[in-house]
């Protein structure tokens, strides 16, 4: 009997385990068709399916709620304006039962909830800045939306000016250099995303720029300095925070810019050093210091326009050969740097009996200008204003007498020197 009894408990322990993975195994099966149908653009079939899913199997796995958002999200962008209100609290909701069923989930969920309440007008700045706050408080390794990061910092500011005396410049100030500190962080993680960090970094100077008077941030830097003059995160962004206030005259400025080269030299703290050195005219450490700037650059179009400097500004009038070769290092890392071309036209057309033989050949240099002001114009459709330009090139050039005269007609001309570049005559 006892027996009988015992295998009873056992035959409805595994019936009630069937019936129980019955119902999820179809949830599972379900929810793959769900996935398949959504990537094929059907969503609205999509989104009727996973809604019997959701509601029968909350707790089968975390790709509900992940998937579902992506769902609501359409859902609310496709709506009628005043339909989108419901919708979005739907949205909201799911985020709460992601949360709830899944505690311990990788997603940042507040801060997605509060873009979202800030995206379609639902609840009050207040609440929105709460979860913001709560979402870069509890973990900000995954505060990566930059919408939520120009947000926080720009209620946090909005508070400021409305009167929260809790919140003082110091503290905008700090919550810059936070916000700051961690978009360069996240540059350095995913280095493809550094140029969208640093428009968002811009705007981030421009949302603080009452505040961050030099007045200011020579008092809040120097505070801190002694402290922190080892901190190279700290240091960097401090520059930056300066720089971009135009605050490059303050004592402070360069003793940040001395601690960060001396300790590990950014594109930056090089850069400012070289500015320092050529305003003293000491050419050759301006020339060391833009070199090393350029190097250590990542950003492309921050890297060609050091080199121009050094064409430019440093070598211009003092060493062609250089100013040749820092045109061209611009032209390599970015080919439609249009400023390369027209400063090497003006040294060619410039050049006189440089690395001409002969007047037909220094003539024939305008040639190889206006070719040259004509690639500027290829790679820059913007710089249409050079064709009178290129003209008076041409019109300096040998005429057709003049070629024929010289026998010149479809030959090439090799100038060496610092030139080293070669022309095809016309024929004639």
């Amino acid at each position: 009997m006892k027996n009988t009894y015992l295998l009873l408990i056992v035959l409805f322990s595994c019936f009630t385990t069937v019936a129980q993975d019955k119902p999820e195994a179809e949830c599972r099966h379900s929810l793959a068709i769900v996935d398949s149908i959504f990537s094929k653009g059907d969503f609205y079939k999509a989104y009727d399916l996973w809604t019997g899913v959701r509601k029968k199997c909350p707790t089968l796995n975390e790709k509900i709620y992940t998937l579902g958002a992506e769902l609501l999200k359409i859902k609310a962008d496709r709506a009628k304006v005043e339909e989108k209100e419901p919708i979005v609290k739907e949205l909201l909701a799911l985020y709460d039962d992601y949360n709830k069923y899944f505690p311990n989930n990788p997603v940042p969920v507040n801060m997605y909830k509060a873009v979202i309440m800030n995206r379609y007008k639902v609840g009050s700045k207040a609440d929105i800045y709460s979860l913001l706050d709560r979402a870069y408080s509890k973990n900000p390794t995954t505060f990566e939306n930059l919408e939520a990061i120009e947000l926080y910092m720009k209620l946090y500011f909005e508070k400021y000016k409305s009167g929260d005396k809790t919140i003082t410049a110091n503290h905008i100030l700090k919550r810059r250099d936070d916000l700051v500190g961690h978009l360069e962080k996240l540059s350095e993680k995913t280095p493809a995303n550094k140029m969208a960090n640093d428009r968002m970094i811009d705007a981030i100077e421009v949302t603080v720029k009452e505040v961050a008077t030099c007045d200011n941030l020579d008092a809040y830097y120097g505070e801190v300095f002694e402290k922190r003059k080892t901190d190279t995160l700290w240091l960097q962004v401090a520059l930056k925070g300066l720089s971009s206030n135009h605050c490059r005259t303050s004592k402070l400025y360069d003793q940040i810019t001395q601690a960060q080269q001396n300790i590990k030299p950014t594109a930056q703290s090089a850069y400012n050093l070289g500015v320092a050195a050529y305003q003293k005219a000491d050419f050759a450490n301006a020339a060391k210091y833009f070199v090393q700037s350029a190097e250590l650059e990542k950003n492309p179009n921050d890297k060609a326009n050091t080199y121009f400097t050094l064409a430019s500004t440093v070598y211009i009038g003092r060493d062609k050969a250089k100013v040749k070769e820092y045109a061209m290092k611009a032209l390599e890392v970015k080919p439609d740097f249009s400023k390369s071309y027209i400063l090497l036209a003006q040294q060619y057309g410039d050049a006189g009996s440089d690395c001409a033989k002969t007047d037909f050949e220094k003539k024939a240099l305008n040639w190889l200008a206006a070719e040259t002001l004509k690639k500027a114009v290829q790679v820059d459709k913007n710089k249409g204003g050079l064709d009178k330009l290129i003209r008076k090139y041409q019109e300096k050039a040998p005429t057709e007498k003049e070629i024929k005269d010289a026998k010149m007609s479809g030959k090439t001309i090799s100038y060496g020197c610092w030139i080293n570049e070669s022309v095809i005559v016309p024929k004639a």
